[in-house]
Parts: structure tokens; C-alpha cells; sequence
């Protein structure tokens, strides 16, 4: 509980394996007061039920989801082989947010912008040498490309904390970028 008492645990089973000897590892996040695992090649997903401690399938295609304080809700869709960001409303409206040519990983929310790394993709034939970091005002508006890397050239993931915005060049080197100014 949030007030730290009432603690209980267990291990999940998915096809009568267990999730801790699962590969590759499950990947967590919760989403209002719901615990989900993403696990497996495909992509599973499963919400954690709070009574049992079982493990439920959830939408499949929602790989991430995320609130912000005014009731919009960015979700990760996988949809033919491409992950899509979408936003719903406190109305219950839901588009595309991110675009039409674009397989999404990685989004990151600030109170005022979502920050998305894509490919870019041509019909079905995808472009992945390249990965394209965005940032776009949480209503859609004004997106800005802030910087076009190659794969090849990266040496692991993009890394947020609440100014900056650090890009991998090497084991130890890092692009620094101001989450405002873009600097």
C-alpha cells in the first residue's frame, strides 16, 4: 500500500513458466494504480491483478502507457510491426500523435512536451540506420526535430533527467540538451 503497509509478493507464471526465468527479461511500468509486465518475441502484455497477485493479459497492443495532470493519456501501440504513440483525452478522444511514417520507441513525458525517439519508415520497408529524436508540445503542436542520429554511431539509449536530455556518443561522452532551449 502507499502508506508502505500490507506487503505482498509473488511469482508470476506465464505458460507455466515463470516471468524471473522468462527471456528476455519482463519490462514493468504502472499506469493509474495497475502494474503491467511486458514480456516475450511477440510482445505481451499482462496487468497484475491486485486481489490474486495473478497475472491477467492485458491489450496486447498497448505497450506503455502514461497520464498526465490534466487527464490526457499517451499510450504505445503496436500496430503491424510499427509502435505508434497515441493521446486520448479527458474526453475520451483518441489520434495519432506521433506520425504516420514513424515506429516510435522509447517516449518521454515532461509537464510540457512528450520527447520521442522513431525510425522512419517507407511503406513496409523501414529505415533503421537512423533514429530521430522529437519533441512536441504535450498538445501535438510544434514538433521539432532535435536530433538526427545514426544507429551505428550510438553506444546505448537516450537518457532523461528533468532538464537535459543526454544523447550516447561513446561508453563515457554524451550529447547534454536542454529539454527548453534545445541547446
Amino acid at each position: 500500500n502507499t502508506n508502505g503497509g500490507t506487503r505482498k509478493s509473488s511469482k508470476f507464471a506465464v505458460d507455466g513458466e515463470l516471468l524471473e526465468v522468462s527471456s528476455p527479461m519482463p519490462n514493468p511500468y504502472v499506469f493509474g494504480d495497475d502494474l503491467y509486465f511486458i514480456t516475450g518475441v511477440p510482445r505481451v502484455v499482462y496487468r497484475v491483478n491486485t486481489a490474486t497477485l495473478a497475472l491477467e493479459m492485458s491489450d496486447y497492443e498497448v505497450e506503455n502507457q502514461y497520464q498526465t495532470e490534466d487527464g490526457t493519456v499517451f499510450a504505445n501501440r503496436i500496430e503491424n510491426g510499427m509502435s505508434r504513440l497515441y493521446v486520448r483525452t479527458a474526453q475520451g478522444e483518441e489520434k495519432l500523435f506521433s506520425g504516420e511514417d514513424e515506429s516510435v520507441i522509447s517516449p518521454h513525458y515532461t509537464n510540457a512536451y512528450v520527447f520521442y525517439q522513431a525510425f522512419k519508415l517507407d511503406g513496409k520497408e523501414g529505415q533503421y540506420d537512423k533514429l530521430y529524436l522529437y519533441r512536441v508540445d504535450l498538445d501535438g503542436k510544434n514538433k521539432v526535430l532535435v536530433k538526427e542520429m545514426l544507429v551505428a554511431e550510438m553506444s546505448g539509449d537516450i537518457m532523461y533527467d528533468n532538464e537535459h536530455v543526454y544523447l550516447p556518443l561513446n561508453e563515457s561522452a554524451y550529447y547534454k540538451i536542454n529539454k527548453e532551449t534545445l541547446e
